[in-house]
């Protein structure tokens, strides 16, 4: 180290170091593991060995032993030196390869609300990605949390990374492919480009999904339901969603209220007459529901068309009192005027 010391000292007196000068002093420190060592940098992004490459390197070594033992008789003090040597090496490199290596720890936050942004957070792992979440994990090991907008992800194979995504409707697990995963108001849906990756969606066990397949994994609140009913056209789709989102029981209030709205509006589009009546006069028999005059206007129309008057007017009474168009159908039906 004596001559680093002088060429540190040397280096210190200089008031423009060349560049060359600069990485010779940093080299040799690196050499001398003062900097850590160019050969334990390379050993930080090696990937771990597989099955195969053990099986290598076992074989690699009983070969070399094999021939140690019938040739060492025969051979030179040297050669024979050189043989022992060669076969305590390659103990030596089976041992290092079955230790475990540190691996790289990621910590980012992926965020691109508009434009869309590209990461490769190692060499076998590829991002490109409009919406948030997160990256964390181990370079071998990636974990992405994405919480909205549309990830796309590329995984070369045979390096075993074992990568996983999660949404909150769904886990993605991969180890050498190119998939995406759009999260929005529908749900969360898994599209495979190449390879196959295994779909969980909450609750549920996980299933393959190969080249061009796709899996939706639909919202897991009455709050995600509700969001995917209000992006919904198709009144069967919107009535499914409603009452999907209506099985939990825990939801807030205001939720279920809004819930209920919908529910009746799709039985209404349907012509469902007299399963949306029902559905409306038990919503309204609710405190405060949200939407309540909404409601009561469509209950009116119902019930005249299923019970005539009599049906409708408790509706109409609720309303007749501050709405001029209920009051003056409260008084033809008590004039017996058309219901």
């Amino acid at each position: 180290m004596s001559r680093d010391l002088h060429l540190l000292r040397s280096w210190g007196q200089v008031t423009a170091p060349e560049p060359s000068h600069v990485r010779g002093v940093m080299d040799r420190l690196r050499d001398r593991g003062c900097l850590g060592s160019r050969a334990d940098d390379a050993l930080h992004v090696l990937h771990a060995p597989g099955t195969s490459d053990l099986a290598r390197t076992r074989e690699a070594l009983v070969r070399r032993l094999a021939s140690a033992r019938r040739t060492g008789r025969g051979v030179s003090v040297p050669r024979r030196q050189a043989v022992v040597l060669a076969a305590a090496l390659a103990a030596a490199v089976l041992t290092f390869v079955l230790l475990p290596r540190p691996d790289r720890i990621l910590s980012e936050r992926l965020v691109s609300p508009v434009a869309w942004q590209e990461r490769a957070p190692t060499a076998d792992v590829a991002l490109r990605f409009q919406g948030r979440g997160s990256l964390s994990g181990t370079a071998h090991a990636p974990e992405i949390a994405w919480e909205a907008g549309r990830l796309e992800v590329s995984v070369v194979p045979g390096r075993e990374i074992q990568l996983v995504v999660e949404t909150r409707e769904a886990q993605v697990r991969v180890t050498g492919t190119a998939f995406s995963v759009e999260r929005s108001a529908l749900g969360s849906v898994v599209a495979v480009d190449r390879g196959a990756v295994q779909v969980a969606c909450r609750g549920t066990t996980p299933i393959p999904v190969g080249s061009g397949g796709r899996q939706l994994c639909p919202p897991v609140s009455a709050a995600g339901w509700m969001a995917r009913a209000n992006l919904l056209r198709d009144p069967g789709e919107v009535l499914a969603s409603a009452e999907a989102g209506l099985a939990y029981r825990d939801a807030p209030g205001a939720v279920m209220d809004e819930l209920g709205a919908i529910r009746i509006l799709a039985l209404t589009e349907l012509s469902r007459d007299a399963e949306a009546l029902d559905a409306a006069e038990a919503y309204l028999g609710r405190d405060h529901p949200t939407r309540e005059d909404e409601i009561r206007r469509l209950a009116i129309r119902l019930a005249r068309r299923v019970g005539g008057c009599a049906r409708a007017r408790l509706h109409i009474e609720a309303l007749a009192a501050d709405d001029a168009d209920a009051a003056a159908l409260l008084a033809a039906c008590a004039g017996g005027g058309p219901p």
